[in-house]
């Protein structure tokens, strides 16, 4: 499972989105300023300073990152 958090007009979200897209990778998008209790708890909590962040859940790990990162993209989603 994937889920894209990001912001409007975030060169970087929508960056991430195209790429998962062409990779025909499925995702949930949230929109981090739609409600600010999601916005405390993703970026303010686990300390992230940049959109998109992305979750990636396989099994029982969950992978966190923060920024448009092509090598992790490819790393845990590229089949």
């Amino acid at each position: 499972m994937v889920t894209v958090y990001t912001l409007p007009s975030c060169p970087g979200c929508m960056r991430t989105k195209a790429w998962l897209k062409i990779k025909e990778v499925e995702f949930d998008e949230v929109d981090l300023t739609a409600d600010g209790k999601v916005y405390a708890d993703i970026v303010i909590k686990k300390g992230f300073q940049t959109a998109p962040v992305v979750s990636v859940q396989r099994g029982d790990d969950e992978v966190w990152w923060a920024g448009h990162d092509v090598e992790k993209l490819g790393e845990y989603l590229d089949s």
